[in-house]
């Protein structure tokens, strides 16, 4: 991991701790990269690289658990980061945007959280903790880091990253 790598992890996981009313901060990737074949396709062994990759670059953050969905390219990213970092993994359905949020919120209201998601659900997700821009993100972007920190009676303030091996 690049020390610029480490030095905006640390000052962002550190400007980020605002009093909050569920999580103390959810971060946000994309499953690593995927094969191209089948409706649920599973990691490239690019993919199983990036996510070790995310395992270190997340380490430093306090992460207390690891949600994914349930598909293999997430469960799969999420499982190697929450093994490397000997943590819990959830797994929720793909578009359970809301149910996440509550049980997150009911579950894990101080904890440090990360959501393997997918392009398409990472918009709504972010939505659902009170995010009120749409993100784009393209299908050959594996490297973006959304910080969410939710703010008591306001909306979260979130950040966006990006993150890949040099």
């Amino acid at each position: 991991m690049s020390s610029w790598t480490r030095v905006i992890l640390a000052v962002a996981s550190t400007l980020f701790t605002c009093a909050a009313n569920a999580q103390e901060t959810v971060f946000v990737i994309r499953h690593a990269e995927q094969e191209f074949t089948g409706a649920d396709p599973e990691l490239r062994p690019k993919g199983t690289e990036r996510a070790a990759y995310w395992a270190r670059v997340l380490e430093p953050s306090g992460l207390d658990v690891v949600v994914t969905s349930d598909l293999r390219r997430s469960q799969r990213t999420g499982a190697i980061i929450a093994e490397g970092l000997a943590l819990e993994r959830l797994e929720f359905g793909k578009h359970d945007y809301k149910i996440i949020v509550e049980y997150l919120r009911d579950n894990h209201p101080e904890d440090t959280i990360l959501i393997v998601g997918h392009s398409g659900t990472i918009s709504p997700l972010l939505r659902e903790f009170g995010h009120s821009d749409r993100v784009s993100i393209s299908k050959a972007d594996y490297g973006g880091l959304f910080i969410v920190t939710p703010i008591d009676d306001a909306s979260p303030i979130v950040t966006r990253l990006k993150v890949d091996p040099q």
